[in-house]
């Protein structure tokens, strides 16, 4: 596949792209599939393809990668961090050298990290509604969201690359990259395989883990028949994925009169799936609640969304309130945004957060941390550039500029987050890691060095980040108990099956000639097993 980047005298014609359109191209640049653009801006299947055609026929490209390339080149990245600190620009590209203390302070950072995660449109019509039964869904069992009015936002860092933009009261600092490297600590990093620019589902996951002795283990997950339409992870012990299991489900073309979608969930870390419904069409899952799994069943019609998600195993069916659209974090249903265009109602019908005022332009939630702590972003009308924003106790605390190709997949806390990152300008897409109080931009090489062939129109996509260290369950069998106390007879948590990861909790004690071992199970449950058939 040869991937032509655009000259600035065949683009230099096109002077602006409507708010909508700089979504759509910024998310091309990212490698989003049509049907993740039409989840990520809540708008239908329909309205993102006729947005892609629309742009590639303005641009007068033959494709959408070629758009894409387009929108790297507008966004100007490479040659203004090379100016600015003096990156060379030939070959592939060629990472500034980091001094060790500067290694050691993202190291550090997301030390820090892990600790706290212990504790703690323009041309679119969207449909009205209600709530279709009279039964209340919650908002998502997951970490709350909302943070309480009596905590107080940390105070913002010293900007360490000021613009001299300032939005909302707070300063705008640009984003930077550091030295290229591993995983910072034992984590395990869920990533999204498949073909990088183009329509193309994603083919599969790799589970990449970094064990004690800092060596990097890559795993290929199993996956149920069919083809990946949707995955959905959690933080809370359950997965999701949504297989089209008959006819096609859609993503270039019309879904056929026979497509059927059957929804899995895996309860240990993606290595073993069980179904729990069947659909006629295309759904996936949108959130998780209190009540259950929330499903997207929406459709379109003559470019029109009619919302509709309902919970699973129920007729119950939760629409929009009038005059409001869903907002996605990701992929992940998180409320409705209300007519202000800046008021994001929660599921359950209370306020998750009001955006903050950023004059015309319109802000979106891209993650929210077990914390509460909220990363948003947002585009201005004077460039391409991309803006995230920490919000903290309902307030935003810190903002930086960074690369249109810059994708947020898991935020753990207010410290780090996680994605992907188009650095050169180019095709490959590398892992990386965001440190939100410096801006620092670190690419992960999770499949080898940068540059290498791994990475090749790949999207190598972060959907999850889980701290270590772990233990993996190996010759046990069908399954290995976790039990509640190191006891052959004590109550059985949970039974997990080889390669599942156990987080280690560093206790041991014996017990009736079994040594038991301490662990954290997928549920989030603190167990005991047996450690014959842990290893690190």
């Amino acid at each position: 596949m040869t991937v032509t980047t655009p000259s600035p005298i065949e683009t230099s014609r096109v002077t602006s792209w409507t708010p909508r359109q700089r979504e759509v191209l910024t998310l091309l640049a990212r490698g989003r599939t049509n049907r993740e653009i039409a989840e990520e801006l809540g708008i239908s299947l329909d309205g993102a393809k006729w947005h892609v055609s629309e742009i590639i026929t303005r641009l007068g490209v033959q494709s959408r990668d070629e758009a894409a390339e387009y929108w790297r080149h507008e966004n100007g990245w490479r040659m203004r961090i090379t100016r600015v600190a003096g990156f060379a620009t030939s070959g592939v590209f060629k990472w500034a050298g980091v001094t060790a203390l500067a290694a050691g302070v993202a190291i550090i950072a997301a030390m820090a990290i892990f600790a706290l995660y212990e504790t703690g449109s323009e041309g679119e019509e969207h449909a009205g509604g209600g709530i279709e039964s009279t039964a209340t869904v919650p908002a998502p069992a997951t970490a709350s969201p909302s943070v309480p009015a009596s905590v107080t936002p940390a105070p913002s860092p010293i900007i360490a690359n000021p613009t001299g933009e300032v939005v909302a009261g707070v300063p705008v600092s640009a984003m930077t990259f550091g030295a290229p490297g591993s995983l910072p600590v034992p984590l395990s990093v869920i990533v999204a395989k498949g073909c990088y620019q183009c329509d193309g589902p994603t083919t599969g996951f790799e589970r990449v883990t970094l064990d004690a002795n800092g060596k990097l283990k890559i795993e290929a997950l199993p996956k149920p028949p069919g083809d990946i339409i949707g995955d959905y992870w959690t933080r809370d012990g359950a997965d999701y994925l949504s297989m089209c299991t008959r006819g096609y489900c859609g993503d270039v073309g019309q879904i056929s009169a026979d497509a059927q979608t059957t929804i899995y969930r895996s309860t240990d870390g993606g290595v073993s799936w069980q179904a729990l419904g069947t659909f006629d069409g295309a759904a996936t899952v949108a959130a998780t609640t209190a009540q259950g799994v929330l499903v997207n069943r929406s459709t379109s019609s003559d470019g029109q969304v009619q919302w509709r998600f309902q919970l699973l195993g129920s007729n119950q069916v939760l629409t929009p309130p009038a005059g409001a659209q869903p907002e996605f974090a990701e992929n992940r249903l998180v409320g409705w945004r209300m007519a202000d265009n800046r008021t994001i109602q929660a599921l359950d019908g209370s306020t998750l957060v009001v955006l903050p005022d950023l004059g015309a332009q319109r802000a979106w939630i891209v993650d929210v941390s077990p914390g509460g702590d909220m990363l948003i972003g947002w585009y201005t009308g004077n460039g391409p550039d991309a803006y995230l924003g920490l919000m903290q106790g309902g307030k935003l605390t810190r903002a930086f500029k960074g690369p249109a190709s810059l994708s947020i997949g898991s935020v753990l806390t207010q410290a780090v987050a996680f994605g992907n990152v188009a650095p050169d300008g180019g095709a490959p897409l590398y892992p990386a890691m965001l440190d939100l109080h410096t801006g620092t931009v670190n690419v992960l090489e999770l499949f080898g060095p940068v540059g290498s062939s791994a990475y090749d129109f790949q999207r190598n996509r972060i959907e999850l980040v889980e701290p270590g260290p772990f233990l993996r369950v190996t010759g046990a069998g069908d399954c290995l108990n976790v039990r509640e106390t190191p006891s052959t007879s004590a109550k059985v948590l949970g039974c997990y099956a080889d390669t599942v990861l156990l987080r280690d909790l560093s206790d041991e004690q014996a017990a009736g000639g079994v040594t038991f071992h301490k662990v954290q199970a997928p549920s989030g449950e603190t167990g005991w097993a047996s450690k014959e058939f842990l290893a690190r």
